[in-house]
């Protein structure tokens, strides 16, 4: 893993600081459960500069390649730009997904001064999901005009981008639940606060799945609308923070 290493390796590399970590004898099963963490912790050697960016690059990158005029309207070059709003509706809305995810994902990391095995796993998953976004983002583009198409695929944009809600979620309640994975002088309730504050609620995707069934171009503005409230509610609570 980038910008970790294995806590108090022995030689062997980091199974064989588990196998030395593994306790003999008769110990209950939670001293060997305790054993076990400990040895397959690690520590996150860059808390000030977070989590590498390159995976959310790779993914907006792919966002920008469905951005496309068909090759017969280069007649009427700029209605064609025009009419390719639904194109744009979704890059920017996935594109300030991700980038609130990101800054949520920053924030939850430079608090960090170990990473478990299953935090690492939560952090794949939630990178999986992120790579996932821009196949959603092509379906509501093209689909978003059709009457048939449209409340299909902005359910299915939206179902996606309350998925990635959850799991940034389920990552920062699970992180302030493990004390022991804190960084020095970050306590679990100011974590939490911190974190929850950093996150739109999940009841602003409620409505606006109602919302996809009935109006779903309204809904897939409303979607644009949180993702810019995601990304900048980070901004605000630390220019209010300085303030004070």
């Amino acid at each position: 893993m980038r910008g970790a290493r294995p806590l108090d390796p022995s030689p062997g590399g980091w199974f064989t600081a588990l196998l030395d970590a593994w306790p003999k004898g008769r110990l209950g099963a939670q001293e060997r459960l305790r054993k076990y963490r400990i040895a397959t912790r690690w520590r996150i050697a860059s808390t000030r500069g977070g989590p590498r960016p390159s995976a959310t690059a790779i993914a907006i990158t792919l966002l920008v390649l469905e951005l496309s005029v068909p090759q017969e309207s280069l007649d009427d070059l700029f209605r064609e730009i025009l009419d390719q709003w639904p194109s744009y509706l979704a890059y920017g809305t996935s594109f300030w997904t991700i980038a609130g995810v990101w800054l949520v994902h920053h924030a939850i990391f430079r608090r960090l001064r170990y990473a478990d095995p299953t935090l690492m796993l939560l952090n794949l998953v939630l990178l999986m999901a992120v790579s996932f976004l821009p196949y959603p983002t092509k379906l509501m583009a093209e689909a978003i005009q059709s009457a048939g198409a449209e409340r299909v695929a902005v359910l299915f944009y939206g179902a996606t981008l309350l998925v990635i809600s959850v799991i940034v979620t389920s990552l920062g309640h699970y992180a302030a639940g493990r004390g022991a994975l804190l960084a020095e002088g970050v306590s679990a309730s100011d974590f939490q606060a911190r974190i929850a504050r950093l996150r739109p609620s999940l009841a602003f995707y409620g409505p606006l799945l109602v919302a996809e069934i009935f109006v779903p171009q309204l809904a897939a503005f409303g979607l644009l609308a949180v993702s810019l409230l995601a990304t900048a509610l980070p901004f605000h609570l630390r220019r209010r923070a300085a303030a004070n």
